[in-house]
């Protein structure tokens, strides 16, 4: 765990811990982290969909879900509804208990801009 350095919390020494999450659509398989990025979590409490899931798959696999044709795997509201639901559960989260963002994810607004 983190410890105390130069008189400081070193937020540095605090292990991102989780395994990634592993899932199937199109017939090909994709991750998300253990621990996702606050970006992330913004995006979603914002509605953002799209962007939460580039921040949670990343480019290269973003690019790879975008390009599987509609034809071959879509990802309507349920699909993407029962995703988040394993993740959820996968993250120890209960999604239908959430009080809102955090003072964290709420820092998060003046973060990157993703793409």
């Amino acid at each position: 765990m983190a410890t105390e350095k130069g008189g400081g919390f070193d937020l540095d020494a605090v292990l991102e811990e989780g395994e990634p999450f592993a899932f199937t659509f199109g017939g090909q398989e994709f991750t998300f982290p253990g621990d996702p990025d606050i970006v992330a979590l913004e995006f979603f409490d914002k509605g953002d969909l799209q962007n939460a899931l580039y921040v949670l798959l990343g480019r290269e696999q973003y690019e790879r879900m975008d390009a599987i044709p509609a034809s071959t795997a879509r990802m309507g509201q349920k699909k993407f509804q029962a995703l988040m639901e394993a993740y959820g559960t996968h993250l120890g989260v209960d999604p239908g208990k959430s009080s809102g963002p955090s003072k964290s994810a709420r820092l998060a607004r003046t973060a990157r801009v993703v793409r």
